[in-house]
């Protein structure tokens, strides 16, 4: 949906954006039928069609995509709902905390595994490690792995986030813990225990599927 909406929603060639960002991804049965579907009919007459819950979650400056695409797919939607958060790109989305929380409930409430998300969620609530100078759960992890020796790179692989987010985290940890370089912040996490993980054990939620639903 994504790449239709990068070629625009009344744009019949929106299949080639697809294409273009897809071609790896998938098998190349699968991307003709999705090159199928939007060469030949309009991406708003396939949103109507759309009769389960269905979630859009949209950043408010989109580079790419501009909200009143979103919402013009959304409103063709019988049971559409539209979360909107701040920002520019899509990853803003997972920044945005209030956006997340919206999300979760939107899974838990049409998937029927509400007890199961506020358990978990008053779990991770619970067990969740106060750092020292308001350091993120995440941006410890970023600082545990710089003061492991550890390159941006290597980060990003460990942590399975992009260059761009280690960079984002990284200035963000030096800002709140006063460090110049890379050297005085690996020194803070070795002064403050920040070298190892002491979250405790995370297992996965037991989640009951249900064959029926469909997810759009």
């Amino acid at each position: 949906m994504r790449g239709a909406l990068i070629g625009g929603i009344e744009d019949r060639n929106a299949a080639a954006s697809l294409a273009a960002v897809a071609r790896e991804a998938l098998e190349p049965e699968a991307l003709q039928d999705w090159e199928d579907v939007l060469s030949g009919a309009d991406l708003l007459e396939i949103a109507a069609r759309v009769t389960v819950p269905t979630l859009y979650v949209n950043v408010a400056d989109d580079e790419v995509i501009p909200l009143a695409a979103g919402q013009a797919l959304v409103n063709r939607m019988a049971q559409a709902t539209l979360i909107t958060v701040a920002g520019r790109s899509p990853m803003d989305v997972w920044r945005d905390r209030a956006g997340v929380q919206r999300m979760t409930s939107f899974l838990a409430q049409h998937f029927g595994v509400d007890a199961d998300v506020q358990r978990a969620q008053r779990q991770e609530r619970k067990s969740r490690v106060v750092h020292p100078t308001g350091l993120s759960e995440r941006e410890a992890d970023v600082l545990r792995l710089l003061a492991a020796g550890k390159s941006n790179q290597q980060i990003a692989d460990d942590l399975f986030i992009s260059l761009n987010t280690v960079s984002h985290h990284l200035r963000n940890i030096f800002g709140k813990i006063g460090a110049a370089n890379r050297t005085q912040a690996a020194s803070f996490a070795h002064q403050h225990g920040l070298t190892t993980d002491s979250r405790p054990d995370r297992r996965p939620i037991d989640v009951p599927t249900k064959p029926h639903v469909r997810v759009v």
